[in-house]
């Protein structure tokens, strides 16, 4: 009966296990609620554990390093004031993955099971959101202009149940508004001499007491050019030089603004600027003194060039992020889950299982999936990695040359070539003066300003470290901007000091130690964890939960691999 519930226990113990990677795709609540079950678990398996020398020391000490270079972060934080309790308990799940993996002293056989089931679950997985993308995509399509997420909307309201028409579109500016505006950024394919970009907006104001004005307008270089004009009589306003103003009575109250300008040689992006203002020559809207709702009706906006180039012109499937349309866009980080694709993607290439077709074409749903996810640095390391890996084991050069297929396709009929054409501008010219970028999409300019700034208060401190809370206070209060350093290695430099980076490389280089500096990789795991140690450049990977799980994780089973090989 005993053996019977230890071999129930230990099937569990492997679904449990092949799901910690996959659950990382999922929200920070339910992954949380799952790291808490295994924490429950662990505490159970310590409990039946008959000989505590299963956990080997020298497996557990590099994770406990890492640990102290948070505890040192954390007395820091302490002596200037801020107690972070949740920062120490955030930072034990890279304590409870190993001790759960060595306490379930898995061998050789359940790891290759457990490795093998994760990644045809990632797969799986990649697949729903690849199809989730292409019907989001289709209903996308058929959205009426201004729903679309390609408009930035500041304090209007869409009325999404407007539906006389598919033209017409129904926006609402609210008294609290301030500076309500709908802009978009257009891409030019080609500029030739003498040649103009138009934008018209055809649109009317319903009856009301606010005086309105429409402020048509482009940005260069943060400076703003445009012209005014008034919603109720259709008159023109102020206009820029260069900018040429065209006012048009239409039917049923609308009228038809224009603006013109000449395009200069080299232009590849314009913006479409729709501000509501209060008057002529002014930049806000101010409301008056009965605090009513103003409600704007808008046809289908135009903008495009006097050769017939339109940029409103619905973009391909391949210039929109695979998380886009769906759940993943509130809360997906493009870098981690690249990662974990790329995880699943290393152990079918290591691994021969499933039928060939069906390995083969896991492989190539999750070549796709990181090239749709467009993280420059996993791109990049899968392409250098893969290189080296196709060259050693001699790959045929056919397997080679459809992978190569794949990284061309992808990468010149989606946003991932306007992201790696970016960084090239970047490297041949840094703009100090740029402004910053997205949380989930940093440009490399971006990024550059990033270290250059951290760099600026680690050579003050990099003995003792600023800690986590405190070192946040001090960069805001001195940067007036809130970004981790997106490396990792400076990240421990920043927060514990020469102590906490020396703890961190010593947790990186632990692979290399206890596998006597050799790269014989039968898993695929050294290889994936080299990748990550590669990333650390990056992306402070460490820093949020998804990386804490994703690290632990593949350090702990190579471990445990290591261990299962030694006692052979």
């Amino acid at each position: 009966m005993k053996l019977f519930l230890r071999n129930k226990w230990n099937r569990i113990n492997l679904l449990i296990c092949s799901l910690i990677m996959p659950i990382v795709l999922l929200p920070i609540k339910f992954s949380s609620i799952f790291l808490l079950i295994l924490s429950l678990i662990t505490i159970l398996n310590v409990a039946l554990l008959k000989n505590k020398k299963t956990i080997s020391k020298s497996l557990i000490y590099p994770f406990i390093a890492f640990y102290a270079s948070i505890f040192i972060s954390f007395i820091i934080d302490f002596y200037f004031g801020f107690f972070q309790l949740d920062f120490l308990l955030r930072n034990i799940i890279v304590l409870i993955i190993p001790l759960y993996i060595f306490t379930s002293n898995f061998t050789r056989n359940q790891i290759y099971k457990i490795l093998k089931g994760s990644s045809v679950i990632v797969s799986i997985i990649g697949l729903i959101i690849i199809v989730n993308w292409v019907v989001g995509y289709q209903s996308y399509f058929a959205q009426q202009e201004f729903l679309k997420n390609e408009w930035f909307k500041n304090q209007v309201i869409i009325d999404k149940e407007y539906v006389k028409n598919d033209s017409l579109f129904k926006i609402t500016i609210p008294p609290s508004s301030s500076i309500p505006s709908l802009r978009k950024i257009g891409v030019i394919s080609k500029v030739n001499e003498n040649d103009t970009l138009i934008r018209e907006l055809n649109i009317k104001v319903k009856p009301c007491k606010q005086n309105i004005w429409v402020l048509l307008r482009k940005i260069d270089d943060k400076k703003s050019k445009g012209a005014w004009f008034n919603l109720k009589n259709g008159q023109i306003g102020f206009a820029h030089e260069g900018m040429i103003a065209n006012s048009k009575v239409l039917k049923d109250g609308y009228y038809c603004f224009s603006l013109k300008n000449k395009l200069t040689e080299g232009t590849s992006k314009e913006w479409f600027y729709i501000s509501f203002v209060s008057g002529n020559k002014l930049y806000r809207w101010e409301s008056n003194s009965t605090q009513e709702y103003v409600d704007v009706i808008l046809k289908t906006p135009k903008f495009y060039t006097s050769l017939g180039d339109n940029l409103l012109k619905t973009k391909s499937i391949f210039n929109h992020k695979l998380t886009n349309f769906s759940f993943l866009d509130s809360y997906a980080h493009g870098t981690y889950m690249a990662l974990i694709f790329l995880f699943a993607l290393t152990v079918l290439i290591f691994n021969s299982f499933l039928s060939k077709w069906v390995r083969y074409l896991f492989i190539i749903l999750n070549i796709l999936v990181v090239f749709l996810l467009a993280s420059k640095a996993v791109i990049i390391s899968l392409i250098l990695l893969l290189a080296i890996y196709f060259f050693k084991r001699k790959y045929s050069y056919k397997f080679m040359a459809f992978f190569f297929l794949i990284v061309i396709f992808v990468g010149f009929n989606s946003y991932v070539k306007d992201r790696f054409v970016d960084m090239y501008h970047t490297i041949i010219k840094f703009d100090d003066n740029k402004a910053l970028g997205e949380l989930d999409n940093l440009s490399t300019n971006t990024r550059i300003k990033i270290y250059k700034d951290y760099y600026h208060l680690i050579k003050e401190n990099y003995l003792v470290g600023y800690g986590n809370v405190n070192g946040k206070h001090i960069f805001n209060d001195k940067f007036k901007y809130d970004f981790n350093t997106h490396n990792q290695y400076l990240q421990n430099l920043f927060n514990s000091g020469a102590i906490g980076f020396l703890l961190l490389v010593f947790f990186c280089v632990s692979p290399l130690i206890l596998n006597k500096f050799s790269f014989h990789d039968e898993t695929g795991l050294l290889f994936f964890i080299l990748i990550m140690l590669f990333n650390f450049l990056f992306e402070s990977i460490m820093y949020r939960q998804w990386g804490l799980v994703m690290v632990s994780f593949s350090f702990a089973m190579y471990f445990q691999f290591l261990k299962s090989r030694w006692s052979q």
